[in-house]
Formats: C-alpha cells, structure tokens, sequence
C-alpha cells in the first residue's frame, strides 16, 4: 500500500522449503498492506503432523490417496479438507511464519492468512506452463472468490485490531 515491492517468485520459493507446502502462490493486492498465501497442501505431511488433531491427521490421509478412490470422490475430500481444517490451515500458517523470520523477510512480505485449496496445479488444468512456471493469472482467476473473501476478511481483522489498539 505505501509502493513497497513484493517479489512474490522468491516468497514463493521460500515458504516452498515446507514440507507441508506442495504448491504456494503469493498474493497482494495495491490497495491492502498485506499479502496471503493460496496453498496446496501436502496432504501426506498433514497426516504426520503430531501437533494436529487425529481427525484432521486422518482426513489428510484421505487426502493423500494412494489412488483408491475416484478422482471425484478425493476432489470432494480435499475441497471438505481445505475448506473446513483450520488446524491444517494455522499449522501451515506458522511454519510460513517461522520460514519467514528464518529469511529475515518484512513483515509486509510474511502472509497474513493462509487459504488452502486442492490440487494439484497442473499443465492439464492451465494452472501452470510446461516448464512448470505459475500461471498468475489462471490460479487468480479460478480462485477468485477465495482470494477475494480472503483478502476482505483479513482486512476486516487488521481494521478491528487497529480499531482495540486505539
């Protein structure tokens, strides 16, 4: 918000180094002062994160299906998964955090929520390039609606801290 510079590729490297990441896409928008991360989950390090609930660990096992259930039936698991686990979703939170500190990034470059969705982003869904590069554009645009949501409800939380601080 005040022309600070995000270089969103090398966040994106950094908080990739978490073994619970499989795939991260940092987003910001000019108008907020603060950046969230739309995370892929690694569902088979949730399921062994001793610090979660068990039946978060054992949906995260769901999620990592070994290739038993229909395509359909794992893409419902996951979307239950990412959008009801907010341990998973605090878990991941912390370890961006802590990856952060580790890198001395500034705290307009650490992300202020994390959202989880299913994936993976592949070339077959448009999501990446052939060289595996993120196709900005596409990932916003299929996720809109969360970024969007995501973006307002955080700015929302900033709003009502800065409001008790005053």
């Amino acid at each position: 918000a005040q022309g600070e510079y995000v270089p969103a590729e090398y966040l994106e490297t950094c908080f990739s180094h978490s073994t619970l990441v499989a795939q991260i896409m940092v987003h910001g928008v000019s108008t907020e002062s603060f950046v969230i991360a739309l995370v892929v989950p690694s569902f088979e390090a949730l399921a062994d994160c001793d610090d979660l609930p068990r039946a978060a660990r054992d949906e995260a096992r769901q999620c990592g299906a070994d290739g038993r259930q229909a395509e359909e039936e794992y893409s419902a698991v996951a979307e239950h998964f990412c959008q009801t686990c907010t341990a998973a979703q605090e878990r991941i939170q912390r370890e961006l955090e802590t990856l952060a500190r580790g890198a001395n990034l500034p705290h307009f470059q650490v992300p202020k929520r994390v959202v989880l969705v299913p994936g993976p982003w592949t070339v077959d869904n448009d999501l990446v390039t052939p060289t595996l590069k993120l196709k900005r554009p596409h990932v916003v645009a299929r996720y809109k609606e969360l970024l969007d949501s995501a973006i307002a409800a955080t700015a929302a939380e900033i709003e009502q801290q800065q409001h008790k601080r005053a």
